[in-house]
């Protein structure tokens, strides 16, 4: 009777039983709720939230305040309930399926904002690029150098010409004034 030999597992085979091992271990991991109403406010002091019960606390400081002012005047009395029945409203009531907090701080934007809105059309702004001018590479004759230097040296010689004359007119006229002021004060 020959009894067969089973074969030796090879190496990819051992690591398959090993990894479907670890696939039943995470199959049957621990499971864990998903957290729900994650959109209501947590009830802290009571059957109040944090913010409601610090709407309450500043409501009663001002009503504390008036009360320092008027001692349970009649004045106190105008002052303090509407207070104290607005700061119930807002910290306790729902408008539209919510807490009239939230619609307190739009409502003071919108009463503070200016309700005129003006179009002021601004001037576009143009841009005028200057192109690069082009480098004359011809170079001028010798005899055209000469004749634009002697017709600048011309224009020069004019310029001065006119400068002395204007020079000596204003030198006569400055004498022609001081003989009339020097004759007017001796007139006098």
């Amino acid at each position: 009777m020959k009894f067969a030999c089973l074969p030796k597992p090879r190496l990819w085979q051992e690591n398959s039983l090993k990894v479907e091992v670890w696939a039943l271990k995470f199959m049957t991991m621990q499971q864990f709720n998903v957290p729900q109403f994650v959109e209501i406010e947590d009830k802290i002091i009571g059957p109040l939230t944090l913010r409601q019960f610090l709407v309450i606390v500043a409501g009663g400081i001002v009503v504390l305040f008036f009360w320092a002012l008027f001692k349970y005047g009649v004045i106190f009395w105008f002052l303090a309930v509407p207070t104290a029945l607005l700061t119930l409203f807002i910290a306790l009531g729902s408008l539209n399926g919510r807490p009239v907090l939230s619609h307190v701080f739009p409502l003071i934007s919108y009463i503070s904002a200016p309700k005129r809105r003006l179009f002021h059309r601004e001037a576009p702004v143009i841009i005028i690029k200057k192109r690069a001018e082009e480098k004359k590479s011809a170079t001028l004759a010798s005899g055209e150098v000469q004749n634009r230097l002697k017709r600048l040296a011309y224009i020069l010689d004019q310029k001065t010409n006119v400068e002395e004359q204007m020079v000596h007119d204003a030198n006569q006229q400055m004498v022609a004034n001081d003989t009339n002021n020097h004759a007017n004060v001796t007139n006098k």
